[in-house]
């Protein structure tokens, strides 16, 4: 944590998916295992459209002498991250089969009864020696029980299956763009303005002003602090800014006392807008309160004739931040 101040203009430019494999993958089978859904990362990499992976057609990307593995059931134990052996998985990008760790997370119903699994398809090996691969999957183990966090509360901000489904895979491909960056790096964290301008490259908006110190995050404050980011951009999208044609977004942070992070998402030239146009929703309960509890952040919404601005106010501690903490 450290360095000078930096200015970035965000355009909305989409990465090739050339090359090898970037992990890790996402997905949720039905309780018989089945495919119902695949994250965006998985199509750009493989080459297989969701239709195309649904079911059992997701396979078609795994090694012909690994598909039977692939196909085993899961089962219906209650385990926060099952592992099974490793898979080879084809890169759309250069051809190639390349090893993978699915690792498993059971969603229940109210009666308890497995109603869904959610998966990921994480590295076989660390890209790192500094990160040994026990610590690796206890990443994804972890991740899977923040993605079950989202799902549940998804759900309950859900008005119909077609909104869960839309507002889930927007999550879901948010938390896979952080837990890309935190399994790249060695260190396991996630450079904020980096983690930013992921987010606004992935919904194609153009000419943010985003505009801090360098901020190395912890991939729980990365995870919880991109979803955050996420839900601004799909609000700004959808209500906002990014839905004006004089609307402009700016993405100001500093580092103060403490030390603290004070990071400033201000939207100007947009008509009257809300976080949740009908209810208390997935974003503002997520700011408000998921925050708080997991950060132990101080957050603000405000809402003005023609301008909304969020501020978000954490402690950087050795929980999560990395790099030398004044």
């Amino acid at each position: 944590m450290g360095g000078g101040s930096r200015n970035t203009a965000v355009a909305g430019v989409t990465p090739a998916p050339g090359g090898p494999l970037a992990l890790p993958l996402f997905w949720r089978a039905d309780a018989s295992g089945g495919w119902v859904w695949c994250c965006a990362a998985w199509t750009s990499r493989t080459g297989l459209s969701g239709t195309a992976s649904a079911g059992d057609g997701w396979v078609d990307a795994v090694h012909p002498e690994d598909r039977a593995l692939a196909l085993a059931p899961w089962g219906d134990r209650d385990d926060a991250g099952c592992r099974r052996a490793r898979l080879r998985i084809r890169s759309r990008g250069d051809g190639r089969y390349h090893p993978v760790q699915p690792v498993a997370a059971s969603a229940r119903d109210p009666a308890g009864g497995l109603r869904e699994w959610i998966g990921t398809l994480g590295p076989a090996s660390p890209p790192e020696p500094r990160r040994p691969d026990g610590e690796l999957q206890h990443y994804l183990r972890n991740a899977l029980s923040v993605i079950r966090s989202v799902a549940r509360r998804t759900a309950l901000t859900s008005d119909s299956v077609e909104h869960y489904a839309t507002h889930f895979e927007g999550r879901i491909d948010a938390l896979a763009r952080v837990q890309v960056a935190v399994i790249r790096s060695p260190w396991g964290g996630v450079d904020l303005e980096s983690l930013i301008g992921e987010e606004l490259l992935a919904h194609r908006v153009r000419d943010v002003v985003v505009e801090g110190p360098a901020v190395t995050l912890k991939a729980r404050a990365a995870e919880s602090l991109g979803l955050a980011v996420h839900e601004l951009v799909i609000n700004a999208v959808k209500f906002g800014a990014f839905s004006s044609p004089r609307g402009a977004v700016s993405v100001l942070w500093t580092v103060g006392p403490g030390p603290r992070l004070h990071l400033t998402w201000c939207e100007t030239g947009i008509v009257a807008v809300s976080l949740a146009p009908r209810r208390s929703g997935f974003g503002t309960e997520l700011i408000e309160r998921g925050l708080p509890y997991d950060l132990g952040a101080t957050t603000r919404i405000r809402i003005e004739p023609g301008r909304l601005v969020c501020g978000i106010e954490m402690p950087l501690t050795a929980e999560t931040a990395l790099g030398e903490i004044p």
